[in-house]
């Protein structure tokens, strides 16, 4: 089985100001390729939640 894994430790923190919520929100939906400008609803922007981890120690492996 192929795998590759990274475990980050570190303080959690959630992102509250909606504007850096869709900042975050933006950059995920990059990184999973989605291209153009996502729209988020108002009414789910608000019930989402997003954290951000600020990373004390990090570690990882992989097979391949």
């Amino acid at each position: 089985m192929k795998y590759k894994s990274l475990i980050g430790i570190g303080q959690m923190y959630e992102i509250e100001p909606v504007e850096q919520r869709i900042q975050a929100l933006d950059c995920i939906m990059r990184h999973y390729g989605f291209e153009g400008t996502p729209s988020y609803e108002g009414a789910i922007l608000v019930k989402t939640k997003v954290w951000r981890l600020e990373v004390d120690e990090m570690t990882g492996k992989q097979r391949i």
